[in-house]
């Protein structure tokens, strides 16, 4: 019988559904303002779009983060946060 996986912290549950929600708000801007804006869009409007995007991004790169974060820490086995120094 497989051991029962360790349970999730509550913290990462807020960090990674703020992460997540997050992203999706820039891509959803990102994609509403690119269809408004049509095919050619004025220059501020470009440079908006490329900003939001990046935000997406960065948005993308830190649930990746969290998710193998996650995966490392159940490899070892830890259960708990580690402490601060002593």
């Amino acid at each position: 019988m497989p051991a029962e996986p360790p349970p999730i912290n509550p913290v990462f549950k807020l960090v990674f559904l703020t992460a997540t929600l997050g992203t999706l708000l820039f891509v959803a801007i990102c994609v509403t303002v690119t269809l408004f804006a049509g095919r050619d869009m004025p220059g501020p409007v470009e440079k908006l779009v490329t900003g939001l995007f990046d935000l997406a991004k960065i948005g993308f790169g830190a649930i990746v983060g969290l998710l193998g974060g996650q995966a490392l820490k159940g490899m070892r086995g830890d259960t708990e946060a580690p402490q601060g120094r002593q």
